[in-house]
């Protein structure tokens, strides 16, 4: 409903982002190295060597420009605490949230199966769907994934008090609907995830009869606890042991060595598939099907989007009248 958080880059997510570059760096370093959607010597005959040449670097600077913007928003995400909005981010998210979700299950089958005192935990998460409850622990844990070190018991207790912000609003929203939908519009204008949740607060007060008990931090611990030790389980985190200013030792939760691999992968991948796209010096390559026009190398192209299709989508015109226009050009 409100998720949000905050913090900041770090050596770790630094060093993901110098992996990554290395992985890219050499499809940048000479146009000829490109992936021609021709043969050259077509191209060559079409448009002739010199504006070839200057289309090629063109496309180069393309993808460049591209790799740059997707390295700058990821190090912004990073130092907002916002790895979750990262397309890797969203990726690992949609990749697990189910998984987390079907352990949350079983662990209340479990729990109400057996005998004697249930853990704090299940009280709370019969309260609330599944699939949100896994969102948001997920969400809270990956958006400092690289970045500062997220201390075990401060993430933990974020993530219970999320999930009770989530069931205190979804009552409200059940009871006061028409100020509930006043108070979302009101919220969505926030900066910050507690600004948000202050507008959303202020209008629980204003109009609802009952009085929301918090509750207990502790309560919220044990909760967030058990949602990341399912999280541990699946191989993305694990927790270790640091050593503060105090000497004292305290458990972070990091990243797994395998999935600081897939990050740089994905990375890697994001910035060759959203080159910036710019004017062409040359005639866009004609389209035989509504795929193969348009820029004259497949790294420039990007990710297989820019389309006749997503053109007739966008400016509504059909296919064959884009064709038609494209050969008056």
């Amino acid at each position: 409903m409100l998720q949000a958080c905050c913090g900041r880059g770090s050596e770790l997510g630094a060093t993901i982002t110098r992996a990554a570059t290395s992985a890219a760096t050499n499809q940048e370093e000479m146009h000829m190295e490109l992936s021609l959607r021709r043969d050259r010597e077509e191209l060559v005959e079409a448009y002739g060597e010199e504006l070839l040449n200057a289309e090629l670097e063109l496309e180069a600077r393309m993808v460049s420009l591209g790799r740059d913007q997707i390295r700058k928003q990821i190090a912004r995400s990073r130092e907002l605490g916002n790895e979750s909005g990262t397309a890797y981010g969203k990726t690992l998210i949609a990749k697990s949230v189910d998984t987390i979700s079907a352990a949350i299950g079983r662990f209340i089958q479990k729990a109400e199966g057996a005998p004697g005192r249930q853990h704090i935990a299940v009280r709370y998460l019969k309260q609330v769907d599944s699939d949100v409850a896994s969102y948001i622990a997920l969400r809270m844990v990956i958006d400092g994934l690289t970045g500062k070190k997220q201390l075990l018991q401060r993430v933990a207790v974020v993530i219970g008090k999320r999930i009770e912000d989530e069931v205190r609003f979804s009552q409200f929203k059940d009871t006061y609907n028409r100020a509930y939908v006043r108070a979302l519009e009101k919220a969505k204008k926030g900066t910050t995830y507690h600004r948000k949740k202050a507008t959303m607060s202020g209008y629980e007060r204003r109009f609802s009869d009952d009085e929301w008990n918090n509750w207990p931090e502790q309560d919220c611990l044990h909760l967030g606890m058990k949602l990341i030790e399912m999280i541990t389980q699946t191989g993305l985190i694990e927790i270790g042991d640091e050593i503060n200013t105090r000497r004292d030792t305290v458990k972070v939760i990091q990243p797994t060595a395998k999935l600081i691999e897939w990050i740089e992968r994905e990375m890697a991948k994001s910035e060759l598939l959203h080159p910036m796209n710019m004017p062409m010096v040359v005639k866009p390559l004609d389209w035989t099907d509504p795929y193969n026009g348009g820029y004259v190398t497949q790294d420039a192209q990007g990710k297989p989007d820019l389309t006749l299709a997503k053109l007739a989508s966008i400016t509504g015109w059909t296919v064959k009248e884009l064709k038609t226009l494209l050969m008056e050009c």
